[in-house]
């Protein structure tokens, strides 16, 4: 069963030239969702997007640790745990905020926005650093830069207004990029 589990999701890593399109399909229609959401009720969508994209980095980072583990030959393989640890732990605090009276909006939103900078500047570095033992990944310069525009909209983007739109516009704009990268992918290998 361990071993089934970490062939799925070693083969399915969105940074991975053999990547599962459907995979990817379903991870940027979440996306897609999300954005919509922040798009038609930016008020309540305030704390509630903040919880779910803390959510889909932990799950996202927690799967790019396993593939890791999976595949321990691939010259990725130091970023790649890198961005998992990185993403799995700011993950995990943004998730916990409506739980954890320590942790305030304010300081979610702050250490949501410098992990996803963090991530996607890991993900970029590797890549190129990389470049001559994988080739260009496009799957891993669209997450890396969604990761890094999402981070920096966090950041610098108020409560409400052209902020918050802007933001939900973005997510939604990576989601359907990534979802459509998959669907060519899928056509592709019909």
């Amino acid at each position: 069963m361990t071993d089934t589990a970490k062939s799925f999701l070693s083969d399915n890593a969105p940074w991975k030239r053999t990547a599962n399109p459907a995979v990817i399909l379903l991870e940027g229609i979440a996306l897609a969702v999300i954005g919509l959401f922040m798009l038609l009720n930016p008020e309540g969508a305030r704390d509630a997007t903040r919880v779910l994209l803390g959510v889909a980095l932990l799950a996202l980072s927690i799967q790019e640790i396993i593939g890791g583990f999976a595949n321990l030959n691939q010259p990725f393989l130091p970023y790649q745990m890198l961005r998992g640890g990185v993403g799995a732990t700011v993950g995990t605090l943004v998730a916990l905020e409506p739980v954890w009276s320590s942790m305030t909006p304010s300081a979610a939103k702050t250490v949501l926005g410098m992990g996803l900078l963090v991530v996607g500047v890991i993900g970029i570095a590797g890549m190129l650093m990389t470049k001559s033992g994988g080739g260009f990944q496009m799957q891993v310069l669209l997450n890396s830069a969604l990761a890094i525009a999402l981070g920096i909209m966090v950041l610098f983007a108020g409560d409400t207004g052209t902020g918050s739109s802007l933001l939900g516009w973005i997510v939604l704009i990576g989601g359907a990029l990534l979802a459509g990268l998959a669907t060519m992918q899928l056509r592709s290998a019909k």
